[in-house]
């Protein structure tokens, strides 16, 4: 039986052997030759075969596009149509053309400048010079197309282009172009080298699958005959491998190990690992003959562990976790951390000893101290606030320095701690961004924003925080700094004032005399001087010249020249006026600047110049009292004049002097918004002294009520050709009063708007004025109409109304627009339907851009030269009203709303800054066309003739009206669920 076990043991390691040899190898070797030919052989021959297929097929189709062009020729050879009529009927027809299972393979056409003529897929190329664009790699493809078409007339060019009509893939593209000689055109279409990729790759995957099964056939039956024979050798050959195995990783782990590891076998040392050794300066030798106690100190008894300590060194079972310390060979004592633990092994009962080195833990963590004890005095020496909270919106102070607590106006630690961060923040909309962005990104860099004072001020901060884990704690918190720059603030806003005071003083001084002269006072030489005295008095003037015999302007007589020569030397008051003249008279041209003519007087001792025109006659007259009136047309003397005026004539006449202070803003190339904000700032003051002109004329209103800003006044973006719209919202009432409030704010709304008319701003064409009944109403019914319009309007009606989405309160109690912001944003949140007709609204504009890039003009029946760039701006404030009314923004104006929508990132910050450039961009050009007309004695509007832009001006408006093209597409890709 010994003998037949040997036996077939000895077989089957034979057996096994030349099953390897004969059946194994060969078969492994034939499908490994399968595969290599498969994938050296047939692929390679299939690939290269179905590329050659593609090759020709897109010739063959770039061919029938050719005959489209050649059959419109012949109609256009034979006089049926004009070479124009022929082109464009080209051009449409092969736009249409698609082919490829999906219908969205395309062909395109070119020039030989090269310049597209027709794209289906980017049509922003329509009409641009290709000469400098090209792909990923550096390839100008359309040059290339040019060089093929110039050597063969046709040809194949390789290169990188997009995904069909996805923009944003970028895939290797072969194309097929031919030239069309007698227009000098190029058309071509081509293929996806991915097409090709992924039919080979199919072709492959099967083979691969067909050759997998193959060889798990083969597989199995090789198995099957040698699991018999095989069996009881592997079973024991893996009980032998187990233990080999076992013993090896057991070993190879202590010796790894980082710690110290020995073990006791009743009560003697069995084993020790070389780093104790290493960790207690013996050699391996000498720590196996070491008594054990010799490791401890000699006063381990006073250990708080001497227990455990003693039943170690008596080897009696232990177990635990402790700090302690062990004794080097040379006395020096190191503190560990000793785990013990029970074992049995070779049926012996015993116990095993880990020791790890913290040594120089010790010493960080008294390091640590130190670092800290600094760490604290550096921060609380400084003016920066440093802090540490938990997170989320319940999150309280952990930690705070001296300058934290000051900041926030805290007196004690405990105080600050007893705080929630998110409770100190004064804008909602910041607090619920910060948060967010803390949590997304992990970190917030230099956020601006209010924080509130325990004593209830709110100064404004710059607060950056991070998230990291705390250590002790085991979770996530927040280390954050943070600095008043409240001061900061105000210094920057007063420095950004005095330099827009600055630039117009200087600009006025730069404006030509002809445009501050007055009309001069004449009298004849041989008048009396009381009766001069008497027409200066009169007229208010205090200069009047002095004509000859022959009309001519022979002197001057002055208030100096009254005081001096009359009064103060006795002459008889009924001599004639030439006595006491001044001649020959100082004069200058009316072309000449205003400082030139500061200059003048000051060089020649005067205060009077005579101002002539080019043929020297005399036009007017300038006196330095003139001069000292440029300041009378800076925004803070017109804005406190308004504050303080007490008619609404008065209110007039100063808002009659903004147009020539924007339009000196602008010559001075102030910042359209600065422009903007000033307009805006006149227009709030007007309104607030109209009315409390309004409310003295009424007597007091019966409740509280506010006066809200609509449309581009309620985003602070009026320009110099903007009406009223306006509403009014009062408290509720009971009923038994509704009709006596509402008379009264009806009239108030009356007063108010013909005030504001005959201030210069006209009346809404549609009425949405809170003269209007219907836009002079409660909180309540205010409510129920943006109820209605978020929930059941359709876009029709949403077209009339968007205005009153950008509503602020310009006189009267904050409290009501904030209350209407919070209703509006509540109702809006998550209704699609409501941002989708929004959206479509917004999509119905089309920039006024051409197939070639042409500016497209011809909306306005009056001007037909021209096109309505207020219309071009409402893409970016429809964009922006859009973003903000869906996440409950309370901003109006449209650069708040982008920035709070960057901050959101629903735009990176390199789209934001495009957007705002662009709408710069845009303000600055209506301005500039506004103020010209204004300089013109025109009225401003906002229909501009392309024929007057620059070409730098063109250019960058094209480039402007693109870039409007693809925030629409933005919002039809969001809001429409369409591309």
């Amino acid at each position: 039986m010994v003998y037949g076990y040997a036996m077939k043991h000895n077989l089957s390691r034979q057996g096994y052997r030349s099953f390897l040899l004969r059946i194994v190898f060969p078969s492994a070797l034939a499908i490994g030759l399968f595969v290599l030919s498969l994938f050296t052989v047939i692929v390679p021959a299939f690939e290269k075969n179905s590329l050659n297929r593609k090759r020709e097929m897109i010739r063959e189709l770039t061919a029938s596009a050719w005959s489209v062009l050649s059959e419109l020729h012949e109609e256009e050879v034979a006089g049926l149509l004009t070479t124009e009529q022929a082109q464009e009927r080209a051009v449409a027809r092969i736009r249409d053309l698609r082919y490829g299972q999906e219908r969205k393979d395309y062909f395109w056409i070119t020039d030989m400048t090269p310049r597209m003529i027709m794209h289906p897929y980017r049509t922003e190329l329509d009409g641009v010079d290709l000469n400098e664009f090209q792909d990923e790699r550096g390839t100008k493809l359309f040059v290339e197309f040019v060089k093929a078409v110039k050597a063969n007339g046709e040809g194949y060019v390789e290169y990188k282009w997009q995904w069909k009509d996805d923009k944003t893939r970028i895939v290797p593209k072969l194309s097929y172009v031919r030239g069309f000689e007698p227009w000098g055109w190029i058309v071509g279409t081509g293929i996806y080298i991915e097409d090709v990729k992924e039919e080979i790759a199919a072709i492959t995957g099967r083979l691969i699958r067909i050759s997998l099964v193959i060889t798990i056939f083969i597989a199995l039956l090789l198995f099957f005959n040698m699991h018999q024979s095989l069996r009881i050798e592997q079973q024991r050959r893996y009980a032998e491998d187990e233990l080999r195995e076992s013993k090896d990783k057991y070993q190879a782990l202590v010796e790894a190990a980082t710690e110290g590891v020995f073990m006791l076998l009743e009560g003697r040392q069995a084993y020790s690992n070389k780093t104790l050794a290493d960790m207690l300066d013996y050699s391996e030798a000498e720590l196996a003959a070491l008594p054990l106690n010799d490791i401890f100190p000699a006063n381990y008894e006073e250990s708080p562990h001497a227990t455990i300590l003693k039943d170690i060194i008596a080897g009696k079972p232990a177990d635990g976790q402790f700090e302690t310390q062990l004794v080097k060979k040379g006395g020096q004592a190191i503190d560990v951390v000793l785990a013990v633990s029970e074992i049995t092994f070779a049926e012996k009962q015993g116990i095993v000893i880990t020791a790890r080195d913290i040594s120089q833990h010790k010493e960080v963590e008294v390091k640590l101290g130190e670092t800290e004890a600094q760490y604290r005095a550096i921060t609380d020496s400084i003016n920066i606030g440093v802090f540490r909270s938990t997170l989320g919106r319940k999150g309280r102070f952990l930690q705070a320095n001296a300058a934290a607590m000051r900041i926030l106006g805290f007196q004690s630690q405990q105080e600050l701690v007893d705080t929630n961060l998110a409770d100190l923040f004064h804008d909602a909309d910041d607090r619920e961004s910060f948060f967010r962005q803390l949590q997304e990104d992990g970190e917030v860099k230099n956020r601006i924003l209010r924080l509130k004072r325990k004593d209830g001020s709110v100064p404004v901060l710059s607060l950056s925080a991070i998230t990291v884990k705390d250590e002790k704690a085991g979770e996530q918190v927040c280390d954050g700094v943070m600095e008043d720059i409240t001061e900061r603030k105000r210094v920057e806003e007063e420095r950004e004032g005095l330099i827009v005071e600055l630039q117009t003083a200087m600009l006025f001084l730069n404006q030509p005399v002809r445009n501050s002269v007055h009309e001069p006072l004449f009298c004849d030489m041989n008048m009396p001087i009381s009766k001069v005295a008497s027409l200066m008095a009169k007229s208010h003037i205090g200069a009047a010249l002095v004509r000859g015999g022959d009309g001519e302007t022979i002197g001057i007589i002055t208030d100096w020249d009254l005081r001096e020569r009359v009064v103060a030397a006795g002459r008889d008051a009924n001599r004639p006026a030439f006595e006491i003249m001044s001649s020959p008279l100082i004069d200058i041209p009316d072309r000449a600047l205003l400082f030139e003519a500061a200059l003048l007087m000051q060089e020649k001792g005067t205060a009077h110049l005579v101002v002539r025109n080019s043929n020297e006659a005399v036009v007017g007259m300038l006196s330095s009292r003139d001069l000292l009136q440029v300041h009378r047309y800076s925004s803070s003397f017109l804005l406190r004049e308004l504050h303080q005026a007490d008619s609404v004539d008065d209110l007039a006449h100063g808002q009659k002097r903004l147009p020539r202070l924007a339009k000196a803003l602008m010559d001075s190339g102030a910042n359209s918004r600065n422009i903007v904000r000033i307009i805006a700032s006149v227009s709030d003051a007007i309104t607030n002294q109209v009315a409390r002109l309004a409310i003295e004329e009424l007597g007091p209103p019966p409740v509280d009520f506010a006066l809200l800003a609509l449309g581009s006044v309620g985003r602070e973006e009026q320009t110099l050709k903007t009406d009223q719209d306006n509403a009014i919202v009062y408290d509720d009432v009971p009923a038994d009063r509704e009709k006596e409030v509402e008379e009264y704010f009806v009239r108030l709304g009356e007063r108010i708007c013909e005030s504001l008319a005959a201030t210069g701003y006209s009346p809404c064409a549609g009425e949405v004025m809170g003269s209007n009944p219907r836009w002079c109403r409660p909180l309540s019914e205010w409510k129920n109409y943006f109820t209605d319009w978020i929930r059941t309007g359709d876009p029709n009606d949403l077209i009339a109304v968007s205005i009153f989405f950008d509503f602020r309160c310009v006189y009267g109690s904050v409290s009501f627009a904030e209350a209407l912001h919070e209703h509006v944003a509540e109702t809006a949140r998550g209704k699609a339907a409501f941002f989708q007709h929004l959206a479509m609204n917004s999509l119905q504009y089309k920039p006024p851009i051409g197939f070639f890039g042409k500016i497209v003009v011809g909306e306005s029946e009056e001007q037909p030269e021209t096109f309505d760039i207020k219309k071009v701006m409402m893409p970016i404030i429809d964009f922006a009203r859009i973003y903000s009314l869906q996440r409950g923004f309370s901003q109006a104006n449209t650069h708040d709303r982008l920035a709070r929508i960057a901050e959101c990132d629903i735009i990176n910050d390199s789209e934001y800054e495009d957007i705002v450039q662009a709408y710069d961009y845009l303000m600055t050009l209506r301005l500039k066309h506004q103020t010209r007309l204004i300089g013109n004695n025109e009225n401003p509007d906002n229909y501009i003739n392309p024929k007057d832009l620059a070409q730098i001006e063109l250019a960058t408006l094209k480039k402007t009206l693109t870039q409007i093209s693809e925030l629409q597409n933005k919002l039809k890709v969001e809001f429409t669920g369409t591309a």
